[in-house]
């Protein structure tokens, strides 16, 4: 089968379900106003919502696979192994960088808030001060998590991945030159 293929089924199969999903939002509306209303049982108004978020999910599935379609076959056109395709979907796909530390697959992703323009930037790296080198080459200042006793003008969100997610917000400061 065809890449072209391969995503016009999965976009037809993403969009049915997505319509399903609509459908089932009416109806699961319909018989919410029915048994709050007019005495009309649950059950049917239960079923609806379960066949609606069945639908969301199914259609957000088949639009993924569709994006990973897409991505694979451009990487591959390009002369990219299958496991370098899969490791770049990954990386697309949960927008961090994968690491990996003694064996165990660990990520690491950091988003930069510039305050002044309220404007966010992303990247993925292996550690905070990679993270500030990053943001400091794209907005061409030099960075410090060292507190110089004014007010921050960006903020660091740090994620990781693990059994509960942490998303400090850090102060980050200007370095004058």
């Amino acid at each position: 089968m065809t890449t072209k293929a391969k995503l016009v089924i999965f976009e037809l199969v993403a969009g049915i379900f997505g319509w399903g999903w609509l459908v089932a939002v009416g109806f699961a509306v319909y018989y919410l106003v029915m048994a709050v209303g007019f005495g009309g049982g649950w059950t049917p108004f239960f079923v609806a919502v379960g066949a609606s978020a069945i639908s969301k999910w199914l259609a957000r599935g088949f639009d993924d696979n569709k994006r990973r379609a897409a991505v694979e076959a451009n990487l591959i056109a390009k002369g990219a192994s299958h496991e370098e395709t899969g490791r770049a979907w990954l990386e697309a796909y949960t927008g961090q960088a994968v690491h990996r530390n003694n064996g165990e697959l660990t990520m690491a992703y950091y988003n930069l808030l510039v305050v002044n323009e309220n404007r966010t930037l992303a990247t993925a790296a292996r550690d905070r001060e990679d993270a500030l080198a990053i943001f400091g080459k794209e907005l061409d200042l030099r960075l410090t998590l060292n507190d110089p006793d004014i007010p921050a003008p960006y903020l660091l969100d740090e994620w990781h991945e693990s059994p509960h997610w942490v998303n400090p917000t850090i102060p980050v400061f200007e370095l004058s030159n």
